[in-house]
């Protein structure tokens, strides 16, 4: 299976993934939900988190939450909130900044962690920031709304390749 799926992926592979295969292959196998059903995107932060939502493929809703106080009411006050927007919504995929290994702050883990377990998604994946950042380009304008639709869409992306 992997080869095959290279070969139908191998444009996004060879321009995007680049070393993170695995979290590609990942992606991969949630493309009928991705596709046909809902996804939520998330660029985790402990002051400010963006999402975007998506609906078989197309941005339906995006937006930024901020939260005030020590660590504990923010990221409850995050995740409440998030929780409101997608309220009515049963999220098929959670697609979330891969954020280990050193790369992000503890709280940004701890803010990731508090998505993933407040969502309660049928799948969740990781999106490395090489990744996402070579599909939005140059002309991308960081905040954490713009991240989180760039997070969405670099999954869209990916799974139509494999269509």
């Amino acid at each position: 299976m992997a080869v095959r799926l290279r070969r139908k992926m191998r444009r996004l592979y060879k321009l995007l993934v680049g070393s993170h295969k695995a979290a590609a292959d990942k992606i991969y196998t949630t493309r009928t939900k991705v596709l046909g059903g809902y996804l939520l995107a998330v660029d985790p932060a402990s002051v400010s988190l963006g999402y975007a939502l998506f609906h078989t493929g197309v941005l339906v809703k995006s937006g930024s939450i901020q939260a005030k106080g020590d660590i504990g009411k923010r990221l409850a006050k995050l995740t409440t909130e998030l929780k409101k927007q997608v309220e009515g919504v049963e999220i098929d995929v959670l697609a979330i900044e891969f954020l280990r290994g050193g790369v992000g702050h503890n709280y940004l883990i701890w803010s990731a962690g508090a998505v993933v377990s407040s969502i309660l998604a049928d799948h969740v994946v990781e999106v490395h920031s090489q990744s996402w950042k070579k599909l939005a380009g140059a002309h991308h304008k960081k905040s954490d709304e713009n991240d989180a639709i760039a997070i969405g869409r670099f999954v869209v992306e990916l799974c139509k390749e494999t269509e």
